[in-house]
């Protein structure tokens, strides 16, 4: 079964068992009883819609964790996102405050976008304790590029080159993290050259 269609028969059962929950839980009990006669089709309405629940939410995450065909990995976007880093990095400098927003524009919605996006990858190919420490490193780092825009949008191009320099630092060690969780690989990221 596929992941769309699991989708559609995890949100079918779950609508049907919030439906059959509602009717049962609906009746009173009759005639001093503790229990409506109902109690059955609540307690399957309630069992049919943690089913669907759980098939829903499967479907989903399984989704978010495969890459679909000709989609990059997390991987592969880090490396594509080394040259670009690279370049702003050694021509900080030379930049004027707009082209410095072209850069961090260009690095958010074609690398951290995408990126955000495949951290069901990350968790599910190290582990949530392996991939926590780069996670929580590339946040950090979108969080620093973030500061460079803020900083060129208000034309302070001192500030906005020294959070560049930060960035870089941040991401070669995004680099170096990702390789040391990832020994087995025989796939490396190689971090730009100074």
């Amino acid at each position: 079964m596929d992941n769309s269609s699991m989708k559609r028969y995890g949100m079918a059962l779950y609508m049907l068992g919030i439906a059959l929950a509602v009717i049962g839980g609906a009746k009173l009990p009759l005639n001093g009883d503790i229990w409506p006669d109902t109690l059955f089709l609540f307690n399957d309405g309630v069992i049919l819609a943690l089913l669907g629940l759980v098939l829903w939410k499967y479907s989903v995450s399984n989704a978010n964790a495969k890459p679909k065909k000709g989609q990059r990995t997390a991987q592969q976007i880090l490396m594509d996102m080394g040259p670009i880093l690279e370049d702003l990095y050694r021509s900080v400098d030379d930049l004027a405050c707009y082209q410095l927003l072209e850069y961090v524009k260009i690095l958010r919605e074609q690398y951290l976008i995408p990126m955000g996006e495949r951290n069901a990858q990350i968790v599910n190919r190290f582990g949530m304790e392996k991939s926590a420490e780069l996670l929580i490193a590339i946040s950090y780092g979108e969080r620093i590029l973030n500061r460079v825009y803020s900083a060129a949008a208000d034309q302070h191009h001192d500030e906005a080159a020294s959070c560049v320099e930060e960035a870089y630092g941040v991401f070669q060690e995004i680099y170096s993290i990702w390789n040391r969780i990832d020994e087995d690989e025989t796939v490396l990221i190689h971090s730009p050259r100074r």
